[in-house]
């Protein structure tokens, strides 16, 4: 089963923010949760990617600090990145 960084199944149907069924999902190898800028760590530079970026939408991405999918920079990212905050990969 793949999941998304919230946790939530991606099997190829998702449903997104306000119940809208997404036809698409990227599926990041390797990916740390909060890791804005695929350095395979979370720290100071991806907060100030994602505090760079927050606000924006509703067309942002991953590497805006878009970390749940939804489109949006804002609270909830911020939250999943301090969440995995100083955590690296294996």
């Amino acid at each position: 089963m793949v999941v998304d960084v919230v946790g939530n199944r991606l099997d190829g149907r998702f449903i997104g923010v306000g119940g809208a069924v997404v036809d698409h999902f990227t599926v990041l190898k390797g990916s740390l949760a909060g890791d804005v800028n695929g350095d395979c760590m979370v720290d100071l530079a991806d907060l100030a990617g994602l505090l760079s970026h927050f606000g924006l939408g509703p067309d942002a991405r991953i590497d805006d600090g878009d970390l749940n999918g939804d489109g949006m920079v804002d609270l909830s990212d911020l939250a999943a990145l301090l969440a995995g905050f100083g955590g690296a990969c294996p």
